[in-house]
């Protein structure tokens, strides 16, 4: 959205942050914009395990300290505080004996004339629970899973919402076509919301409700990951036998099922006979303009998708519809 912070954290669980700082996200005590490093405050007595920072316009900085305990700063519903803060405050809406595992979010214009800035944010919690807040009106979806109508921001009945249990992951999209995955501790993945490329499987039908996607596809999943812009969404999955699953908009070959045919549902494996380790991704992944790269259990980098400024390594700019070789 082109509003950047940079963060730092130390292997002493110290903080250091610079950039962009309209609602005091930095948590330096005020709201200017900052060209250095700083020294967070907080975290010389708090120390910090990890970062959460939102990259949009109504920006908010989340640490979460080695207690499990969330503290926030910066644009008030972003943070869940009650007003904008330059400082970072301990926030616990779920309770203060349920510690956080990670944050997440999601800031998108809609594309349709007179559209505003939709926005989606989540916590996972270490027993599993999953909380949301943020937008829920727009064209398309619900992205709650809990058939509820309105947004959930400060002053609304619901603030935050929890929406499903036993989680072990969650990512949401908004764009006024709101949609969320979740990866559950049994490993398998549920959806709800905007069923657009097929997001949530063929039968092409937006849902208020979780549902089990993927039947045999989706089983002991031990990374998830959600791209979307508007009505475009992608989302991979790494099974624990090293095998991935992408689906959703594949118009550039970044479901890597040998063709850049649109939708996919999930219900192929990536055309790779290698067992892979990890994965990332570059550019607008979700929106066509990406690629996909996998770290196989060899050592070799392989990728596929969109191919414009080589960013599949191949200097002809070609995208590549199933995965090839990075040469190094």
């Amino acid at each position: 959205m082109g509003y950047p912070s940079v963060w730092l954290l130390d292997n002493q669980g110290r903080v250091y942050s610079w950039g962009y700082n309209q609602y005091g996200q930095l948590g330096n005590g005020n709201s200017t914009n900052q060209n250095v490093p700083k020294f967070v405050p907080m975290s010389v007595t708090t120390p910090i395990k990890d970062i959460y920072v939102t990259g949009g316009i109504y920006a908010a900085s989340f640490l979460i300290g080695t207690n499990g305990i969330l503290y926030a700063a910066g644009e008030t519903n972003s943070s869940l505080l009650t007003s904008n803060a330059s400082t970072h405050q301990p926030v616990m809406p779920w309770g203060w004996n349920k510690t956080v595992k990670k944050i997440f979010s999601c800031e998108t214009p809609g594309t349709w004339e007179g559209a505003g800035t939709y926005r989606r944010y989540g916590a996972v919690l270490d027993n599993g629970e999953l909380w949301m807040w943020g937008d829920q009106g727009g064209y398309v979806g619900d992205g709650f899973g809990i058939g509820y109508g309105p947004a959930s921001f400060q002053g609304n009945t619901i603030f935050p919402i929890k929406c499903l249990d036993g989680v072990k992951d969650a990512q949401a999209v908004a764009a006024g076509y709101h949609m969320s995955l979740a990866l559950m501790n049994d490993g398998t993945v549920k959806w709800t919301g905007y069923n657009g490329q097929y997001i949530g499987g063929s039968s092409g039908i937006s849902r208020t409700t979780w549902e089990t996607l993927g039947a045999s596809y989706l089983t002991n999943v031990t990374k998830l990951r959600l791209y979307g812009y508007s009505t475009y969404q992608t989302a991979v999955a790494l099974r624990s036998d090293g095998k991935v699953v992408v689906w959703g908009f594949g118009g550039s070959g970044q479901v890597g099922n040998g063709n850049n045919l649109t939708p996919n549902a999930p219900n192929s494996f990536l055309l790779l006979d290698k067992t892979v380790v990890d994965f990332s991704v570059s550019g607008y992944f979700g929106a066509g303009s990406g690629a996909l790269y996998c770290l196989t259990s060899d050592g070799q980098v392989m990728v596929n998708g969109y191919g414009a400024h080589s960013m599949d390594g191949d200097d002809d700019q070609e995208s590549r519809f199933a995965p090839s070789p990075v040469i190094f």
